[in-house]
This record gives C-alpha cells, structure tokens and sequence, in this order.
C-alpha cells in the first residue's frame, strides 16, 4: 500500500513537498514526487490532483503538513489551538482569520480553506 505526505506551501507549487511512501519487506521506501501544477497554488487545484494522484496509486492515506482547521471558539487558549501551544509550533491559529504572527495568515488560510 503507498501512502502519499505532501508539505504544504501557499506562494508556489515549486515550493511544495510530496512523498510517496510504500512498505518494502522489512523497510519503508520514499520517493519524492513533484506536483505537476503551476501558477499560484490553489486548495482546489490541489485537493483535486492529489486525489486523482491517490486514487491512481491505489493510496489510501494522504497526509498533510500544514494546519488542519481554526481555533475551535471554546479552547482552551485565546491564541491557538492547544496542539499548537503543545507543540510550540511557529503560528498560532485563533478564531477563523486570525493568524499569529500575522506573516502566517495566507499560508494557514490556504491549508484550511475548503473545497468541493
């Protein structure tokens, strides 16, 4: 079975990372694949090659680096959400549209942005 990781980035395509991983044996193997888009990246684009790409390889788990969803209006934290204050990771996720630091914002909102 692959398993298909993609490292997220928002100003560039070129900028993005994708692995896909399959069990050999004893061992796991990656390959580095490069997505074959352009222009300024899109969340639809994306979501809907990587899941034609999945769907091709027979993948049936893809993992994204990169936030996953706002600060849920009852955490615990006015500025993030609790594993982003665990992990002191380097942005914090409030309420939808709030990002610190600020230089974050589009790339948090394009990981979290829907799409069909």
């Amino acid at each position: 079975m692959a398993v298909v990781s993609v490292d997220l980035a928002c100003k560039a395509y070129a900028d993005m990372g994708a692995v896909v991983l399959r069990d050999h044996r004893d061992h796991v193997c990656g390959e580095l694949v490069p997505i074959p888009l352009a222009g300024e990246p899109s969340p639809a684009d994306l979501a809907r090659f990587l899941n034609r790409y999945c769907a091709d390889l027979g993948a049936r788990i893809l993992l994204l680096d990169g936030p996953q969803g706002w600060r849920a209006i009852d955490g615990a934290s006015a500025h993030s959400r609790a594993c982003e204050r665990e992990l002191s990771t380097p942005a914090k996720t409030g309420l939808p549209g709030t990002v610190k630091p600020t230089t974050y914002r589009n790339f948090v909102s394009f990981s979290i942005e829907e799409s069909e």
